[in-house]
């Protein structure tokens, strides 16, 4: 059993910067992530997209001390990531490969 970490809790300055750039990455991905799809294949960019988010979350778990997962935890966390990150990046990206945006001209 592993002690319990302290931690100060989070000003609310912290929490509404991680909000709003959260809800700017997911709004921005679209119209970024179409640009994107001009110069790379739908796959290997969902593949970067996942990886790069990975590194990323590791690298904040890191800095900010979080505690590392048991083993039993790790494998739970790998099959949810799996199947709610990087299976929803996949279908996503091939979904936004596979539109063409209007020209904003009716008929």
């Amino acid at each position: 059993m592993r002690p319990a970490v302290s931690r100060r809790p989070a000003a609310s300055w912290e929490v509404h910067a991680a909000l709003f750039a959260a809800q700017t990455g997911f709004a921005l991905f679209p119209t970024l992530g179409k640009l994107a799809l001009t110069s790379v294949p739908a796959l290997p960019l969902a593949g970067l997209r996942v990886a790069s988010a990975a590194l990323l979350l590791e690298a904040v778990r890191r800095l900010c001390r979080g505690e590392s997962l048991e083993r039993g935890d790790r494998k739970r966390v790998f099959l949810y990531g799996l199947l709610g990150v990087s299976l929803n990046q996949v279908l996503f990206i091939l979904g936004l490969s596979l539109i063409f945006p209007t020209d904003g001209q009716s008929g």
